[in-house]
């Protein structure tokens, strides 16, 4: 368990104090869902403060994972924010992610650390099924998910 929050004092900078120890060789597990730069910060460094005690293990659990609709290239010299945060996890000390429903399963293969994708279509699917709803999709990136539940579910959709 840590505290954290910006520090005005320190030109806003995000700073975390650990409210309990870790112990030598325990696994650890951030649970955060950082959708701000300010929480994807407080994430890094809670995680970097667990991997200071030698031999310990630290899972990410990130139910939405930030800049995931950044997962390629838009042209030359654009960045792929996506993989930024990927690489700033290991970099951190991340062993382990978990996270939600990505947005493109390719943002897996930008991880060189085990990494759990858990997605939640069988799971809606269970939800919905019986109801008088129809189903749409924000955007056609959206559209597969969408696709898929309709079939799980017998509903009909919509872009």
């Amino acid at each position: 368990v840590v505290s954290s929050g910006i520090n005005a004092e320190y030109g806003g900078e995000t700073k975390i104090a650990p409210l309990s120890s870790v112990g030598h060789g325990e696994h650890c597990i951030v649970v955060q869902s950082a959708q701000t730069n300010d929480q994807l910060m407080e994430t890094l460094l809670t995680i970097q403060a667990c991997k200071q005690v030698p031999g310990t293990f630290v899972s990410a659990v990130l139910p939405w994972l930030p800049y995931t609709r950044s997962d390629k290239t838009e042209g030359r010299n654009y960045p792929i924010g996506s993989r930024l945060v990927c690489n700033m996890l290991e970099g951190a000390g991340a062993d382990h992610v978990v996270t939600v429903d990505l947005h493109s399963p390719q943002i897996e293969g930008f991880f060189s650390i085990p990494f759990s994708h858990l997605q939640t279509t069988a799971l809606l699917a269970g939800e919905l099924k019986g109801r008088d709803v129809v189903l749409v999709s924000p955007d056609a990136g959206a559209m597969k998910k969408v696709s898929a539940l309709s079939e799980l579910t017998g509903l009909p959709f919509a872009l």
